[in-house]
């Protein structure tokens, strides 16, 4: 446990106090100041939950996890997607609750913690199926209108309020969220698991690239904004080059971080 509050602790204050400051200031000729998480808000909120996970975890080891089936699954999706809907009402995930923590958000947040919890603690990884990750990947494929639907036609509704746009687009999310985990993990299980050397480093640089991916999204974004190309080919431009160079410089920073001794990254 100590070593996973070093591998989160750590980069959250780094990017927080200094990386973030410093995004603003390359790419949005902000000053150097504090202005909030930003994408490491995932991790300050995972801090949060394990350390809740700690503190309850004698009470959470004597309750009997459920049976994960898909008609249970199914349900949480429901559950899970209607309520975002209820908090959206009040609450647009437009809206900072605090330091790039939005509400409309976090509610799906904690509940997939909580379903990863019961997948892990239940035994359900190992019986994973990689034809039911290939009908999964279909169902998120098959989800993505709602999406267009909700955001190209509905742009000012879909972000909360009560309306049915609200409400069709929390419950894509739900699906798009447990269908596309279940792909991953599925793939995971039965083709990368004990996989090659290439693919072993991918994964332990990947973290990495999560940390520092805005430099290179938000930098190849403003590159390309007044390039004139389709909005499409930049985005996906956006997409391959934040990806390859990522990972390239994530590699050098990890070989370096790992020759002045910090090991949790």
């Amino acid at each position: 446990m100590k070593d996973r509050l070093f591998r989160l602790v750590v980069p959250l204050l780094v990017y927080t106090f200094v990386l973030n400051p410093l995004l603003r200031v390359l790419f949005l000729n902000d000053r150097f100041h504090f202005s909030g998480f930003g994408p490491m808000w995932f991790v300050a909120t995972l801090i949060v939950l394990e350390l809740l996970y700690i503190a309850l975890r004698k009470v959470i080891n004597k309750i009997k996890m459920p049976k994960v089936t898909f008609g249970s699954v199914a349900l949480f999706v429901i559950l899970a997607g209607f309520m975002a809907f209820l908090v959206r009402i009040k609450m647009p995930f437009t809206r900072n609750v605090l330091i790039n923590i939005t509400l409309g958000f976090f509610v799906l947040y904690v509940l997939m913690y909580l379903l990863g919890l019961i997948v892990c603690r239940s035994g359900a990884l190992e019986k994973l199926s990689m034809k039911k990750g290939w009908v999964m990947l279909v169902i998120a494929v098959m989800s993505l209108p709602v999406a267009y639907f909700c955001i190209f036609h509905h742009s000012a509704e879909f972000v909360g309020g009560g309306s049915l746009a609200s409400l069709a687009y929390a419950l894509w999310e739900s699906v798009m969220c447990v269908c596309v985990s279940y792909f991953i993990l599925s793939f995971g299980k039965h083709h990368v698991n004990g996989a090659s050397r290439f693919w072993q480093g991918l994964a332990g640089d990947s973290y990495m690239v999560y940390i520092i991916h805005p430099f290179f999204v938000v930098g190849f974004t403003r590159l390309l904004e007044n390039s004139g190309a389709n909005a499409f080919v930049c985005l996906m431009a956006t997409l391959v080059l934040s990806l390859v160079c990522g990972f390239i410089v994530a590699r050098l920073l990890r070989v370096l971080l790992h020759k002045i001794g910090y090991q949790w990254i």
